[in-house]
């Protein structure tokens, strides 16, 4: 009877065995299948930093503008708003592999609107993301540190 017993127990085990790498397979697949069901998560992105430089007997602020994306495949077009004027931004078409990129603009401030303290700006951004989709974003450029000593500078 003891020898019943353990070849019972082998045929039980092949059989547990069997029936978990089934649960396995079938967590696995389904886990894979609501995967590809969800929607991608929305595009990110952020201003990484920001310096420029203001030449002496011109009229303009160049900045140069870090950004850094995730689940972003190009930049379309890039507007900066700042101190009263618009402009538009010169880039390369795609962010690097490692989600970086630098956006360089040159804006004419208006000097009013710097004396009035107004120095804070905005970034939009036309994107395309990973699946192709147009995506608009809007980033706040702050006015404190390199952006307001600039525009102060212009507009001394």
């Amino acid at each position: 009877m003891a020898d019943e017993l353990l070849d019972d127990a082998d045929e039980r085990t092949r059989r547990l065995a069997a029936l978990g790498a089934g649960l396995l397979l079938v967590v696995l697949a389904g886990g894979a299948a609501l995967r590809s069901a969800l929607p991608p998560a929305p595009p990110s992105v952020g201003l990484a930093g920001l310096s420029g430089s203001a030449l002496d007997g011109e009229s303009f602020v160049r900045l140069n503008l870090s950004l850094r994306a995730e689940g972003v495949r190009q930049l379309g077009d890039a507007r900066l708003t700042v101190a009263g004027a618009t402009a538009r931004g010169q880039h390369p078409p795609a962010f690097d592999r490692r989600g970086r990129m630098t956006l360089q603009v040159d804006v004419t401030p208006a000097c009013a609107d710097v004396a009035a303290g107004a120095t804070s700006g905005r970034l939009d951004l036309a994107l395309q993301d990973e699946q192709g989709r147009s995506r608009q974003v809007r980033l706040d450029v702050p006015a404190d540190g390199p952006l307001e000593r600039l525009l102060r500078y212009r507009c001394r």
